[in-house]
């Protein structure tokens, strides 16, 4: 974990990068995010993990592994709406066919 919150942090700080470099970069924090946000559903760190898919989803609001973990994390802490978990679901459904 130590080694995707790094990544993340370089990525964050740097801001000399070409334009071909900042499109990776994107990828790459988003990546960093939901591995870190992964690792804390491992170990239990619900507000963590919570916190990471917040940070992943600000990069992309549709992303699915983002939304799958945060419905992961609100399921596992028991602090949620039934109707939050089924919207994050229905949303990953939804476009999953999409993209079949």
């Amino acid at each position: 974990m130590k080694k995707y919150k790094l990544i993340v942090k370089y990525l964050d700080d740097k801001a000399d990068f070409t334009d071909e470099q900042q499109a990776q970069r994107g990828a790459l924090r988003l990546a960093g995010h939901l591995n870190c946000a992964l690792c804390h559903l491992k170990l239990g760190s619900w507000s963590e993990a919570k916190e990471q898919c917040n940070s992943a989803l600000e990069f992309d609001n549709n992303s699915e592994k983002a939304l799958f973990r945060r419905a992961q994390v609100l399921y596992c802490t028991r602090k949620f709406w039934f109707g939050v978990v089924l919207s994050h679901i229905s949303t990953i459904l939804v476009m999953s066919s999409a993209n079949e």
